[in-house]
C-alpha cells in the first residue's frame, strides 16, 4: 500500500509530497549527478526542487529573531507570548515552501531552545512547560487499520512532537497521506527533556509545580501533574520487559510504511539510522539511539533526588543505574584507537539487541548528561576518548561537529543526519565540553558556529559537512523512493533560514564570550566571563594536544 490519498481534497504540492504525486518509476538521478554514487539499485530520484532563494543582506541578529520566533516586541516579552515556534523564512524567501516547512510548535526543538536560553529568558522555558503541558497525553490511542482515520501514537503521560492546527492544508495533507492526527506524539526525547526542564526550573522558582493548566479533557491540572504523568510514561517503558535497561522508540503506525514516523529522536529523517554497511536499523522493532539514554538517565536521577517517598526514589536510583550499565556495556565499541559509543542500538531478526555501530555526534551528547559523571576508572576512559574521538578529523570539520564521520561508509556531506553539521548539536556539545571542564575545545566549536552565521547572514538549521573551510547550504530538495521498502524520502533538502535553537544557541555564546561579536566591552577592557581553556592540568594537557593537532 502506498498511502494513497482517496480524498477528493487537493492539497499544496510543497513542502510535504507523498508518493502519490511522484511517479515512483521516473528516475531523474542525472539532474544530480553528484548523489549517482550514493544510489542503491532500488532507489529512484523522482522529484528535484532546486530553490531560488535570495541570501539576506542584513547582518543577522539573534535577538531580532528570537522575538520573531517567539511573537513579541521586546527582549522583556520574551516568554510571554508562549514558545518559540521551530523556525521561519527571512522575508526575502516567504515565497519558498521550501524554506518554510517548520512554523510550528515542536516539543523537543522548543524545549532545547527554551533550555540554552534559561538563564537569560527565563519566561520562556516556563512558557513552554505550560503550553506543552496543555496537549499531553491524556490516553492510550489505539491505531484504527482503516488508513484514512488518522492516528496521532498518543500516550498517556508523553510530551507531544509536533502541534499544528489540524485544518491547516498541510496539517490535512499529513493526515491523509501519512495518517497523522494532531496533535502528533511521535517523538522520544520531548518526554524526558520535559521532565528535565520542570526540574531545572524548579530550583530556582518551585512554585512552577503549582502552576494551572488546562489537560485535553478540560481539565484544571498544576504542572507538578503534568511532570508525575510524562514520568509514569517514561518509567513504564522503561519496565517492559524487552528493554534491556534502555528507552526505545517504535512508530506505532503500522499500516503502511509512509505512515507514521519512522525515526523518533532528533534524527527524524527516513535514513537517519543505519549499519556501517548501509543496512536500514531494524525500525520496526525498535531503536534505541544512544542520546535519548542521557536524557532519560537525568530524568531519573532529577526525579529520584525530588520524591518525598525513600522506597520508591531508591528504585529510581536503581533503574537509572541500570541504564547507565546498559549503555558503557552494550553501546560501547572497542576499536583500534581506543572505542566508541555506538549510534545506538536495534534489535536483529532473532530479537536480540546489537549496536549501530556507526561514529556520531550522537557520543558528544552523553558529556552535558551526568551519565558520564564521576571518577570511576571505567567512565573516566570512556569520557576521555569520546573527546578524543570528537576532535579527530572524522567528526569535526571546519563548521563544527559533523552527525556522522566522514570516514563511515554512511556518510554523505550533504544529508539531512548523516554527515551535516547542525550547529545547535555541536552547540550541546560544546556544553558538555564546559561541563567536564575542557573550555578551550569547547571555545573553539563555538567559534566555529559563530563563523557558521556571519558568513552566511542566517541563522541555518544545518550545514553541509565537507571539508571546505567556507560554510556550504544545500541548494536543492531531492526527493527519492526506495522501491524494496516503498518509501519515499527527502535525501537532501535546504536548510531552513531562521532555525529557533540555532539563534537560541548565538544568543547563548553571546552572553558567555562577548568577545567573539565585539572586541572590547563598554568600560574599555576585555570581557571574558567564560573561560576560554581548561584549568585541570589533566585536561589542559589533553586539550592543548587536541587544539595543537587542529592547527
Amino acid at each position: 500500500m502506498r498511502g494513497e490519498n482517496n480524498s477528493a481534497e487537493t492539497y499544496p504540492r510543497y513542502p510535504l509530497l507523498g508518493l502519490n504525486e511522484v511517479d515512483p518509476y521516473v528516475d531523474m538521478r542525472e539532474s544530480v549527478p553528484e548523489i549517482i554514487p550514493y544510489l542503491s539499485p532500488v532507489e529512484r530520484v523522482v522529484d528535484v526542487v532546486y530553490v531560488d532563494d535570495v541570501r539576506p543582506e542584513r547582518h543577522p541578529s539573534a535577538l531580532r529573531a528570537m522575538l520573531w520566533l517567539t511573537g513579541v516586541e521586546r527582549s522583556l516579552e520574551i516568554g510571554t507570548n508562549g514558545p518559540a515556534v521551530a523556525s521561519r523564512s527571512n522575508p526575502e524567501n516567504e515565497h519558498v515552501p521550501s524554506l518554510n516547512k517548520y512554523e510550528d510548535l515542536f516539543g523537543r526543538d522548543s524545549l532545547r531552545t527554551a533550555g540554552y536560553l534559561q538563564d537569560a529568558y527565563p519566561r520562556l522555558m516556563t512558557s513552554t512547560i505550560l503550553e506543552l503541558a496543555k496537549y499531553q497525553g491524556v490516553k492510550d490511542e489505539q491505531l484504527d487499520p482503516n488508513p484514512s482515520v488518522p492516528f496521532g501514537q498518543e500516550r498517556f503521560g508523553k510530551v507531544p512532537h509536533h502541534v499544528k492546527d489540524p485544518q491547516d492544508p498541510i496539517a490535512r495533507k499529513f493526515s491523509a497521506m501519512q495518517g497523522w492526527r494532531w496533535p502528533f506524539y511521535g517523538s522520544i526525547d520531548a518526554t524526558p527533556l520535559f521532565i528535565n526542564a520542570a526540574h531545572t526550573v524548579a530550583k530556582q522558582d518551585p512554585e512552577i509545580m503549582q502552576k494551572p493548566y488546562v489537560d485535553k479533557n478540560g481539565e484544571t491540572q498544576q504542572i507538578e501533574t503534568a511532570v508525575n504523568r510524562a514520568f509514569g510514561w517514561l518509567y513504564g517503558e522503561l519496565q517492559e520487559n524487552d528493554s534491556q535497561g534502555l528507552l526505545w522508540y517504535k512508530n506505532l503506525d503500522t499500516r503502511s510504511p509512509g505512515f507514521g514516523m519512522m525515526n523518533q529522536g532528533w534524527r527524524d529523517s527516513a535514513y537517519a539510522y543505519r549499519h556501517k554497511n548501509g543496512e536500514m536499523a531494524n525500525t520496526a522493532d525498535g531503536i534505541a539511539t544512544l542520546e535519548v539514554q542521557g536524557l532519560t538517565y537525568d530524568a531519573l536521577v532529577a526525579t529520584a533526588l525530588n520524591s518525598n517517598d525513600e522506597l520508591h526514589s531508591g528504585e529510581i536510583f536503581n533503574t537509572a543505574e541500570s541504564l547507565r550499565r546498559a549503555v558503557l556495556k552494550e553501546l560501547w565499541i572497542d576499536d583500534e584507537v581506543g572505542g566508541y559509543f555506538a549510534l545506538g542500538a536495534d534489535r536483529d531478526d532473532n530479537g536480540e539487541m546489537r549496536p549501530i555501530e556507526v561514529v556520531s555526534s550522537n557520543i558528544g551528547h552523553l558529556l552535558n548528561s551526568s551519565l558520564l559523571d564521576g571518577d570511576d576508572p571505567e567512565i573516566t576512559y570512556k569520557r576521555e576518548q569520546t573527546v578524543r574521538r570528537l576532535f579527530d578529523e572524522g567528526l569535526l570539520s571546519p563548521q563544527g561537529i559533523r552527525t556522522v564521520s566522514k570516514y563511515e561508509p554512511t556518510f554523505r556531506e550533504g544529508a539531512y543526519h548523516s554527515g551535516s553539521v547542525w550547529p545547535w548539536d555541536t552547540y550541546e556539545i560544546a556544553c558538555g565540553l564546559e561541563r567536564h571542564g575542557y573550555y578551550g575545545l569547547a571555545y573553539d566549536l563555538k567559534k566555529r558556529l559563530h563563523h557558521i552565521v556571519e558568513s552566511t547572514n542566517r541563522f541555518p538549521e544545518f550545514v553541509r559537512g565537507g571539508d571546505s573551510s567556507e560554510p556550504e547550504l544545500n541548494t536543492t530538495e531531492v526527493y527519492v523512493v526506495n522501491e524494496e521498502l516503498d518509501l519515499l524520502h527527502v535525501y537532501e533538502q535546504p536548510p531552513q533560514e531562521v532555525q529557533a535553537w540555532t539563534v537560541a544557541i548565538m544568543l547563548a555564546i553571546k552572553k558567555k564570550h562577548p568577545r567573539l561579536f565585539t572586541e572590547k566591552s563598554t568600560n574599555g577592557r576585555q570581557h571574558q566571563p567564560m573561560p576560554i581553556a581548561a584549568a585541570d592540568p589533566a585536561k589542559r594537557q589533553l586539550e592543548q594536544s587536541l587544539l595543537r593537532s587542529l592547527e
